[in-house]
């Protein structure tokens, strides 16, 4: 019995040590199994265990499903022990055969535990027989055996595993060890506990890497079975295959520079189009490069493409107004023609945006109104940009020099160019009025210098009026000696206080 014990102690430490192997060989869902068990048998009859007694059983398993098995196997062996006298010894061998349905209730990665029961036939004789007690019996003979047991299975390598394995044993027949027991229906028996190692054909429609696809398939496919992520793009090869339709083998299927899973799960784009969006511009470019929207094609909304901003406008496609006019890029390109890249197309001072939204000038022409004054001009000046006839300013003209001799009222040929300068504005000006004002010094009297203010304003009106300015726009007044603009105590002062002055009517 000691010895007995030792050899299950053995067994367990052997158990424990390779428990804990980190492989994966396929223990459940394999097409077939086939190895060799080495068994020390334990005789259960009436004499006494003696020397060592063994059984070599080669086997075969086939799954039937995920936990029922069917084992068959064939062995050779031999059982021995001591008869009543204490002194001889018997040896009998034996040839077994059984099938067994085998059940695998837990599915654990490196290891299997099982149980199971059979039944079979075992072919024995007794090549030593017992001396005592002396019975006729038949040293040899068939019987019919029922096997019940269990053991573990420990994976060693993807197609190797390594099986331990222990088991009870009952004969229909007593004569096993040469004696025939008086007790009815006293059947021989046995117990067993071996090691043995079987190689495992591994089936093609499993799943070991668990990523949607059989073994089948990846081989079909050419994708690594142990791998779940064969490329490395951050998908399960079965996703690929069977959800996004994408290359199982190629990280980036549409060569857009960015992975598969970072398009699927990142971005959300399309990882079989390079260009999700139709805008131009492939995924990785948006992403990575412009930082645009790859969903949305236009993503600063100003009715451009992203495409077309960076590679025909050179515009920003995150910014509608690159430029900065006031006016959005697809409005310059499509509507108003002008330069998105240019504040103000057309060099005047006022932005693109100020002309087409405020002042309603073109933003391509520096004089809208063609009056020879461009756009900023007038803005700044408060005339009108649209109309050309308030292009030409009328501005106050004095005339006051020392060519105006005392009590005379003729023009001086420095104030006729002065005058016809005038003319010519009121031409293009020709809804314009003017007030033509007359002054005097005070040398002499007071009601003669009116009366002589009036008359240099009427030669200067009539001066207008045969240039060619009707006389309807001239209205003329004599102011006299008042409205002095310097000393009329000094030479030069009353000079200059004898003068005419031409203004716009209000």
């Amino acid at each position: 019995m000691r010895k007995n014990n030792t050899i299950f102690i053995l067994f367990f430490i052997l158990f424990l040590s390779v428990a804990t192997v980190n492989v994966n060989a396929q223990l459940n869902d394999y097409s077939y199994k086939l190895g060799l068990q080495v068994h020390y048998v334990m005789p259960a009859n009436e004499f006494e265990n003696d020397g060592v007694s063994m059984l070599f059983r080669p086997f075969a398993r086939f799954e039937l499903s995920h936990i029922f098995d069917l084992g068959v196997g064939i062995g050779y062996g031999w059982m021995q022990g001591v008869d009543y006298s204490g002194t001889n010894t018997y040896m009998t061998k034996m040839v077994p055969i059984d099938a067994r349905l085998i059940l695998s209730p837990f599915v654990l990665e490196t290891w299997n535990p099982y149980v199971y029961a059979g039944i079979g036939g075992v072919s024995w004789w007794i090549s030593d027989p017992p001396k005592y007690p002396s019975r006729p019996v038949d040293y040899t003979g068939f019987s019919g055996y029922v096997p019940v047991g269990g053991g573990v299975e420990i994976a060693l390598s993807k197609n190797w595993i390594l099986d331990i394995a222990g088991g009870w044993n009952r004969a229909f027949s007593d004569d096993l060890n040469g004696l025939e027991s008086n007790v009815n229906y006293d059947h021989d028996r046995w117990w067993n506990v071996g090691i043995g190692a079987a190689y495992v054909k591994t089936s093609c429609e499993i799943d070991p890497d668990e990523d949607g696809l059989t073994n089948c398939e990846e081989d079909k496919i050419g994708t690594d079975p142990e791998n779940p992520d064969t490329d490395g793009d951050g998908l399960k090869d079965g996703e690929e295959v069977m959800q996004y339709n994408s290359d199982p083998l190629n990280a980036d299927s549409d060569g857009d520079g960015l992975k598969d899973g970072e398009e699927v799960k990142a971005y959300q784009t399309d990882p079989l189009k390079a260009d999700t969006d139709n805008d131009g511009l492939n995924d990785f470019a948006e992403v990575v490069t412009y930082k645009t929207d790859p969903l949305n094609a236009d993503t600063d909304g100003d009715t451009l493409k992203d495409g077309e901003e960076v590679n025909k406008y050179k515009t920003d496609p995150n910014k509608a107004d690159t430029d900065m006019d006031g006016l959005n890029d697809g409005i310059e390109v499509n509507k108003t023609k002008t330069d998105p890249l240019n504040a103000d197309t057309d060099g005047e001072g006022l932005k693109d945006g100020e002309e087409v939204t405020k002042y309603n000038t073109n933003p391509l022409e520096v004089d809208t109104d063609k009056g020879s004054i461009d756009d900023f001009v007038e803005v700044a000046r408060g005339t009108n940009p649209l109309d050309p006839a308030d292009d030409i300013m009328i501005e106050r003209v004095t005339i006051y020099d020392v060519n105006f001799g005392f009590d005379s009222s003729n023009l001086s040929a420095n104030n006729q160019k002065k005058l016809d300068d005038l003319i010519e504005k009121l031409k293009i000006r020709s809804s314009v009025k003017v007030k033509v004002e007359g002054y005097t010094d005070s040398v002499g009297p007071a009601a003669y210098n009116l009366k002589l203010s009036k008359r240099r304003a009427d030669v200067v009106k009539q001066y207008l009026v045969d240039k060619g300015i009707k006389s309807d726009r001239i209205s003329t007044i004599g102011f006299g000696e008042k409205n002095p603009v310097d000393s009329n105590k000094t030479k030069e002062g009353r000079a200059k206080n004898r003068r005419v002055e031409i203004s716009k009517a209000e």
